[in-house]
């Protein structure tokens, strides 16, 4: 039998098939060095595997690294204040603005003060004699209320009402476009006509930026903005409000409620409303604190030197500070980090979980009393600053303490002290610098020295 000459079925002979299989064979063995050029190829892929995993680390180290370090147009690095570091702090730059100053609030790497006008200064100055503004922008009366800043927008008070601009502003000449007005409603006069002891409210509060509207207390109740409500300049009405009594202190948010406290009454608001206008969930009368703000943490509320909670029914003080039976005046309250910072002749820091109990909460640590022989009195500390385990506030001066003291029931002294001045106000902290203003007028930046 000649199998070479067999025609097989599907129209091929024997040499056909074999042809066939050789062809198969040599596409599916490799190329002489094909292998070779495929372990290559991979390690190539590894090592560019691994470079990318190393900028990525470099970058990632460099992140880090900026946290610590901040860096001025020049390039110098400015270091962050830290326990470590705040004994360095100088005076970076001086600015003057016309009129008595608000306290500063620092955000996105400028200094804002409401006086005259709201003022905008680079953080980073570097003109020492005198900084000179990024931009200003008309707020239409005077004010002595801090400017807010959230969602791009800085919120200015005055007694003719709330004027927002962008935070980023790109300002003309100088100067800087409202992006909208809220003018103040009319005052809230008692019936029958203001008396020696009716408490008025004129104009706005102090606003909060929260969730992308701003709340302001003033007469007549709470008012709730939209913060991009609209960018012509034109006026902005609330997008709902509720009545109440009015105050000057800034609202405070916590979960679902907004506190007002105004005329020794605390009232509680919904922190959102369907319609547009919504009624107060409850208000309870307390002492006449010679105080206008409130802070609320842990689902307590701080008055002042007491803490209270509501129980459905009625408040129930569940929190009070050693310094609540001290005579002169409170600023607000500052929680922080398991403490709580109440300020008055003295800075006292309280554990918040003291117990649920009448008696006084002893400190952990307190500031020392600051004297003034020319007003023959004590100064009142300001409203203490948390930051970088620092706390910071002013009593004719900046100063600072380690947050943790350590020195339990006693007096903690300043790590630093700034310089004297008539009217400091309450600091504002960054990573990298502290700002205070004078009652003269003055505006002092302070940054640690570089090593």
């Amino acid at each position: 039998m000649v199998v070479g000459n067999c025609v097989w079925p599907w129209g091929l002979n024997m040499t056909d098939l074999h042809d066939r299989l050789a062809q198969r064979q040599r596409e599916l063995l490799p190329d002489p060095g094909g292998f070779d050029r495929l372990v290559r190829r991979r390690r190539r892929r590894e090592i560019s595997r691994r470079v990318a995993a190393g900028i990525v680390a470099v970058i990632l180290a460099s992140g880090v690294a900026s946290l610590l370090t901040t860096l001025r147009p020049g390039g110098a690095a400015v270091p962050a204040i830290t326990p470590e570091t705040v004994s360095t702090l100088r005076v970076a730059w001086r600015a003057w603005v016309a009129g008595s100053p608000s306290a500063p609030t620092i955000a996105g790497g400028s200094v804002f003060v409401s006086a005259d006008r709201l003022y905008a200064f680079p953080l980073d100055c570097e003109a020492r004699a005198a900084c000179e503004p990024l931009w200003t922008g008309d707020i239409r009366v005077a004010s002595t209320v801090p400017p807010v800043v959230g969602d791009d927008v800085v919120v200015a008070t005055s007694a003719a009402g709330l004027t927002a601009f962008d935070a980023a502003c790109r300002h003309d000449a100088g100067t800087c476009r409202p992006l909208w007005v809220a003018p103040s409603p009319p005052p809230n006069v008692p019936e029958g006509g203001a008396g020696v002891e009716d408490s008025v409210t004129l104009g706005f509060s102090e606003p909060v930026i929260d969730g992308g509207e701003v709340i302001v207390s003033g007469p007549g109740g709470l008012y709730v903005f939209r913060s991009d409500c609209r960018t012509d300049g034109g006026p902005c009405r609330p997008t709902w409000s509720s009545p109440g009594t009015g105050g000057v202190g800034a609202p405070e948010v916590e979960a679902d409620v907004i506190y007002v406290h105004a005329h020794g009454e605390l009232q509680a608001f919904p922190r959102a409303c369907p319609a547009s206008h919504c009624p107060v969930l409850w208000t309870a009368t307390l002492p006449e604190y010679n105080v206008s703000s409130v802070t609320a943490a842990s689902h307590i509320v701080f008055v002042g030197g007491v803490g209270y909670r509501w129980n459905g029914d009625r408040l129930v003080r569940v929190w009070r500070s050693a310094v609540a039976d001290v005579s002169g005046p409170f600023s607000p309250v500052l929680v922080h980090d398991g403490m709580v910072y109440v300020s008055s002749d003295r800075v006292s820091a309280s554990p918040i979980r003291c117990g649920e109990t009448a008696r006084a909460c002893p400190p952990a640590w307190s500031t020392p009393e600051r004297f003034d022989v020319a007003l023959g009195q004590a100064l009142t500390w300001s409203e203490p600053v948390a930051a970088g385990g620092l706390i910071f506030s002013s009593a004719g001066m900046p100063a600072a303490f380690i947050e943790r003291c350590g020195v339990a029931g006693n007096v903690c002294r300043p790590v630093w002290t700034g310089q004297a001045a008539v009217g400091t106000s309450r600091p504002a902290v960054s990573s990298s610098a502290l700002v205070v203003t004078t009652s003269a007028g003055g505006v002092v930046a302070y940054a640690p020295s570089a090593a």
